[in-house]
């Protein structure tokens, strides 16, 4: 009686659990009531093919993985952005319906929260998709150097933009901010431009040993001249200011001339030794002359004689 009662409870479970449903399925806020035989949650997505991918949320009435009549199954799909903290990127993985609850996320206090942005990148591809601003209020939105308020913030971000006639570029900017308990979809214009700069070249200075100046003689034969080099750069500005520059050619304008400075021969040791030998030569004909003093023309010593001889 036993194995009898016991196959039967298990008949009947299989029976309810297999057996046709009524599902309340929403996938990202739409909701749709379905009927299935699909007896797990993983079944039913793919019986009505919807993709869920590793940072999705799925989320079941069911205690369990299996389904039972009457359950709700929500499916929120989940978007990459990026946070700023302190000036700092931050790749995030979110589900958040609006920028304000993924802000509310992380504001902590009203502090921290004025240090805190959400990046939307690839705009159109990312705000049509259902991205709420702001689900309390109104959204003030900047753009082109002006301010104005959007009085419904439960619309997309593209929607508010589009109602504002502002159309956007494909590298333009969009945030979300928040400033205090104003919330800010603010619009940076991203452009392109070229400058052209002339830089100046020093000219450099040569040495050149001349044999016809004196040792250690000095002259300028040229005086140097600084050439210049045009240089040319693609800058990239947001909202009109320069934010970053990159080399893309240069060429020569004027050539840079080098100074010449001319200088005597150093001394040698020939030339040391022919001043020191005319030195002594000098001295010997003194001392030679000094000797001959009182000698008459025979050689003879005349001292000691007198006229009257």
């Amino acid at each position: 009686m036993a194995c009898v009662a016991s196959l039967t409870l298990t008949s009947a479970l299989a029976f309810g659990v297999g057996a046709r449903k009524s599902v309340a399925l929403t996938v990202n806020g739409e909701t749709t009531t379905v009927t299935t035989y699909a007896m797990s949650v993983d079944r039913l997505l793919q019986e009505q093919g919807v993709k869920v991918k590793t940072h999705d949320l799925v989320e079941s009435t069911s205690p369990t993985s299996m389904l039972k009549n009457h359950d709700v199954v929500n499916v929120q799909s989940a978007y990459q952005t990026t946070i700023t903290i302190d000036g700092q990127e931050v790749p995030f993985w979110t589900v958040a319906s609006s920028a304000e609850q993924l802000l509310d996320f992380f504001n902590q206090n009203e502090t921290e929260a004025a240090k805190i942005t959400v990046n939307i990148s690839n705009v159109y591809n990312k705000l049509t998709g259902g991205l709420i601003i702001n689900q309390k209020g109104p959204v003030t939105v900047i753009a082109d150097r002006k301010s104005s308020v959007a009085p419904n913030g439960k619309l997309p971000a593209a929607s508010i933009l589009d109602a504002k006639g502002i159309t956007l570029g494909k590298e333009d900017r969009v945030s979300v901010e928040k400033d205090g308990k104003k919330t800010i979809l603010r619009v940076r214009r991203v452009t392109h431009g070229e400058e052209t700069r002339t830089k100046e070249v020093p000219f450099g200075t040569q040495t050149i040993i001349d044999p016809n100046l004196q040792p250690g003689e000095v002259t300028v034969r040229q005086e140097g001249e600084n050439g210049e080099i045009q240089q040319t750069y693609a800058v990239t500005y947001v909202d009109g200011v320069k934010e970053s520059e990159t080399l893309t050619g240069e060429k020569t304008t004027k050539i840079a001339i080098d100074k010449v400075i001319a200088v005597g021969p150093e001394k040698t040791t020939d030339d040391t030794d022919k001043s020191d030998k005319s030195d002594n030569s000098g001295s010997g004909n003194s001392n030679g002359d000094n000797g001959d003093s009182g000698k008459t023309d025979d050689g003879k010593n005349d001292s000691g004689k007198n006229d009257s001889n």
